[in-house]
């Protein structure tokens, strides 16, 4: 009887680890999907900007 309380703890607390395990690599994919798409937004925004100063330097002359 306590063996088994024992394994079925230690099972629990595995279960709960893995769930945690799983939980942190969902939490870093979403920061790499997050990091990429900000990426993508910095470089748009590089070039809208450099788009805008090409235009800007075409108008002065």
């Amino acid at each position: 009887m306590e063996n088994e309380i024992i394994n079925n703890y230690n099972k629990a607390m595995q279960e709960i680890k893995d769930e945690e395990k799983k939980k942190l690599a969902d939490a870093t994919d979403r920061v790499k999907a997050k990091s990429e798409v900000m990426k993508l937004d910095l470089s748009n925004k590089e070039i809208e900007d450099y788009v805008f100063k090409k235009l800007v330097d075409y108008i002065k002359e």
